[in-house]
Order: structure tokens, then sequence, then C-alpha cells
């Protein structure tokens, strides 16, 4: 062998051996995990009308449009978890949710959603602004402050608070705090 195949048989066997170790060959397991938010079971509540309750506008805090968990820190600072995130947009889990909720509580009323129905001729149009929909890693709880309208003849906005206490370091203690929180607002606008 020449000296010059040898030099490149060494230099070659050199670029392997250090590729070899800068690259992992190994499929990586992506440590993303996704929760679902579900409705809660909840016994009927005797008020049954007999008209439809129909879901309007729901507003959540911008923080809640990103697909990953948020969680209200130290100097009310909200960080996301990277790993821990939302099944679905969170806007369209608290609808479904709280429509399942409303039904189970009221099993004999239309619960329906504003985009499929009439709202303007709806005598209980229901409106959500939420203005706190977050785990507070300092109180150990979910904390949830919303502004409930129900509309009949007028529009009548009604302040509600929850604080469901959970482990805000585990993500399906949280999971379960905002279940409970969505039960109880179901609650709240079932006895509307």
């Amino acid at each position: 062998m020449t000296f010059m195949k040898k030099n490149h048989l060494k230099l070659l066997s050199l670029i392997c051996l250090l590729l070899s170790g800068c690259f992992n060959f190994k499929a990586q397991r992506d440590p993303s995990q996704c929760y679902q938010l579900e409705s809660t079971p909840l016994n009927a509540v005797s008020r049954d009308d007999g008209e439809a309750l129909v879901l309007g506008r729901i507003d959540l805090p911008e923080y809640a449009n990103n697909p990953k968990i948020a969680v209200l820190g130290t100097d009310s600072r909200v960080a996301f978890h990277e790993f821990q995130r939302w099944s679905e947009p969170l806007s369209a889990a608290v609808r479904r949710v709280l429509m399942e909720n409303l039904h189970a509580l009221r099993p004999n009323v239309p619960v329906c959603s504003y985009q499929y129905a009439n709202a303007e001729t709806q005598k209980n149009l229901i409106s959500i602004q939420f203005l706190e929909f977050i785990p507070d890693q300092n109180a150990q709880k979910v904390v949830v402050r919303a502004n409930v309208c129900l509309q009949q003849k007028t529009q009548t906005w009604q302040y509600i608070a929850f604080d469901i206490p959970c482990n805000t370091k585990d993500a399906p203690s949280v999971v379960r705090a905002f279940n409970q929180s969505l039960a109880n607002l179901a609650q709240f606008i079932a006895r509307l």
C-alpha cells in the first residue's frame, strides 16, 4: 500500500470514529405529554324550564391560546411547560366540557353552541369572559376568575371566582383542578 493510501485510510477511520461519537442513531422518545380536559360526573339539578341553553362567546386570556400548559410563577410571570401540552386548543376544550357538563346538569334542556343556534332569538344566551384561568405555582391552586353573562330580556353579568387546590408541579393534578373548575362553573350557570 502506498503512503497516500495509508494516510487516506487513517483519515477516513478517524472521521468515522468522530462521527460515530457525535451522532446518536437510536430513536429519541418525545418527552411531550398531552392532556385533555374532561367533563365531570354531575347530578342533574331540578330546574328544567324547557328553554335551550345557548353557549355563546367564551373569551380566554391570551396566555391560554398557547398549546403549552401555562403556570403563574413568581413575580406574576407566566411560564409555559415545554413538555406538558393541551391535546386540543383550550378554547375548544372549555366549550366542549362546559356543554357536556351543562347537558349532564339539565338533561331535559337542549344545550347548543352559539355557532349552531340563532343567538338573537335565544333567551338563555350565556357568554363567558375568563379573566384568569391558570395554575398559580405559589399558591398551589388553579385560579379561575370569570364574568358570566346570561342574556334573557336584558344582559346580566355576574362575577364568579374559583380556587381549586392542586399540585402545580404535577400536570394530571392541574388538569383535574381545571376539570373541577369547569364543573363548578357549569353548576353556577345551570342555576341561573
